[in-house]
């Protein structure tokens, strides 16, 4: 038997201004009565600049913490001789602006301050396990919410690993491994955000939904059989941005068509389904479908509403290229206090 340990997280929503107010949805905030976002908008309160469509959450002072909490658990993982890889699955950034993106790459390398104010610290490339990563849905905001922005692609490379080779390109997904003493796990990451040339869309879709469109689950369905039949055995990891189900998910944050994804899942008999988006974790983190464990992390760094940041630390046994589902374990820790959450 050997262990493995995934340090997941998700939607860090980092930008290049702290808590900058979005007037989009603040004003749809003040629609279902959200009266503080009206202070806000008037000036009556200590939240960062104003941009219409550009929406900023997250705290800086948490994201230099999530920064030196992740080293603190690598390191643990070392001195136990257990194979990690930290996992972000979508929203690095605010919006999939040019400005935005850059601070998601500075964050992630380390090369500057995240956003105005802050002063540099340690990139998570600098960590010394894997990083994997993918695109959301906030990622891909262009103006005013409509999906399509490449920018992803301009600061992390068209494999997503800004050419640290990590990721492995394969038609419409990537993939990468993560090497044990004698096991392994096989990442396959799939991204599932709007299409804008998608004519069924309608524009309350944009802001926050993604969609199993058909030729991206095919290409799920292909490249799985092929990474099962090139590395073998091998534990397989799916990952998406946005959940298939999750508890009291709101309707504007779901995934359409998202059966097929889960039966594709159970077809394939996947070991585990990674996904963030909800901004919620706790006790909707690990739901079980057949052998599939779906498993949900909330925000890392965002203060908006009721987030708790936290982050989930996933312990994996493996046993002759199986999964002993017995033995996955997920454990949330909180950011703010670097403590587990009961």
């Amino acid at each position: 038997m050997e262990r493995f340990r995934i340090f997941h997280l998700s939607d860090l929503h980092l930008a290049d201004i702290a808590n900058r107010l979005n007037l989009i949805s603040s004003g749809l905030d003040i629609w279902s009565g959200g009266w503080r976002y009206l202070a806000s908008v008037l000036g009556l309160d200590e939240r960062g600049s104003v941009s219409l469509g550009k929406p900023s959450t997250f705290d800086g002072h948490l994201a230099q913490r999530l920064t030196y909490l992740l080293q603190s658990l690598v390191n643990e993982a070392k001195r136990e001789r257990v194979a990690s890889a930290i996992l972000i699955t979508g929203d690095l950034a605010a919006t999939g602006l040019e400005s935005d993106m850059q601070a998601a790459r500075r964050y992630i390398t380390g090369a500057g301050p995240v956003a105005e104010g802050y002063r540099t610290w340690p990139g998570l490339t600098t960590h010394g396990v894997p990083l994997l990563f993918m695109p959301g849905n906030h990622d891909r905001y262009q103006r005013l919410f409509m999906p399509g922005s490449t920018e992803f692609e301009n600061q992390f490379g068209n494999d997503w690993s800004f050419g640290q080779g990590i990721w492995k390109m394969g038609g419409k997904m990537r993939y990468a491994l993560l090497e044990g003493v004698k096991e392994r796990l096989a990442f396959l990451a799939c991204d599932l955000t709007l299409d804008p040339n998608d004519e069924d869309l309608l524009l309350a879709d944009w802001p926050g939904k993604g969609k199993v469109y058909p030729d991206s689950l095919q290409s799920m369905r292909d490249f799985t059989e092929l990474v099962r039949d090139h590395f073998s055995p091998s534990v397989i990891l799916w990952v998406t941005h946005f959940p298939p189900f999750f508890a009291n998910l709101d309707d504007n944050l779901r995934l359409l068509d998202a059966e097929f994804l889960v039966q594709a899942a159970e077809d394939l008999a996947i070991d585990v389904v990674f996904s963030g988006h909800t901004h919620e974790f706790g006790p909707n983190n690990g739901i079980k479908t057949g052998q599939v464990n779906w498993i949900t992390v909330g925000t890392a760094c965002c203060v908006e509403r009721d987030d708790l940041p936290g982050l989930l630390v996933v312990d994996l046994v493996v046993e002759n290229g199986r999964l002993l589902h017995n033995q996955c374990i997920v454990r949330p820790v909180s950011v703010d206090s670097g403590l587990f959450i009961p």
